[in-house]
């Protein structure tokens, strides 16, 4: 699996449960998708299933942002119970928030809504996660905007640019084994979906989320 990897607070999503634009702007058009069923992500030809939790998100943030920017643009919201603080360290691109815990999926789906419609923040996402065969412990996965490509051959880079030109998405990335590629904002897709498609189409070597590894335990 590629993904990036950040060490984060230990048993932040445990404390969390226990707590009972730029100006000129045009605001994007969002239609958040339809996520409240079955996940799931290609891992070469295998599908593997993944989990959603209802009560942590993954935001991120234009770069340039500050940690106080970040802070207060997310206490605007009433239904954000906690920030991951350690997530904010540095020049932080994402941070992990906690919410209110709620089972039904529309209203989760109206928060990333609420959120995607801030002119700073570039996605929120659910909190994903695997199970681990091994240990059956919850391994958690932030999904992005990002998500890696290869070609089958080098020659493909021309329809790969295509590709990601007729889907709102760019690529971010180039190296000699993968491409990154972002998921524009006013794409109705999640970095998960268009990972997908791309792989469906049939056309690339690989398409998988660019996910971020929550080292801690749940």
């Amino acid at each position: 699996m590629k993904t990036i990897l950040y060490t984060l607070l230990a048993g932040f999503l445990l404390s969390c449960c226990a707590c009972s634009k730029k100006s000129g702007d045009t605001p994007p058009v969002i239609t958040i998708p339809d996520t409240c069923g079955n996940r799931f992500y290609y891992y070469w030809d295998q599908t593997i299933p993944l989990g959603t939790y209802s009560d942590t998100l993954t935001v991120g943030f234009r770069p340039g942002t500050t940690i106080a920017q970040i802070s207060a643009s997310l206490k605007k919201y009433p239904f954000v119970k906690g920030i991951d603080e350690k997530s904010l360290y540095g020049a932080p691109k994402f941070v992990f928030v906690a919410i209110s815990g709620f089972s039904d999926c529309g209203m989760v789906q109206q928060m990333l809504l609420q959120l995607k419609s801030d002119s700073m923040i570039t996605y929120a996402n659910q909190l994903l996660y695997l199970r681990n065969v091994y240990t059956g412990s919850r391994d958690a996965l932030g999904l992005t905007d990002e998500f890696v490509v290869g070609l089958k051959k080098p020659e493909d880079l021309p329809v790969l640019e295509e590709f990601a030109k007729t889907t709102n998405t760019r690529i971010r990335e180039k190296s000699t084994s993968y491409y990154l590629l972002t998921v524009e904002r006013r794409n109705s897709k999640d970095a998960l979906e268009m990972a997908n498609y791309f792989h469906e189409s049939g056309l690339f070597y690989y398409a998988e989320p660019n996910f971020i590894t929550k080292a801690s335990p749940l």
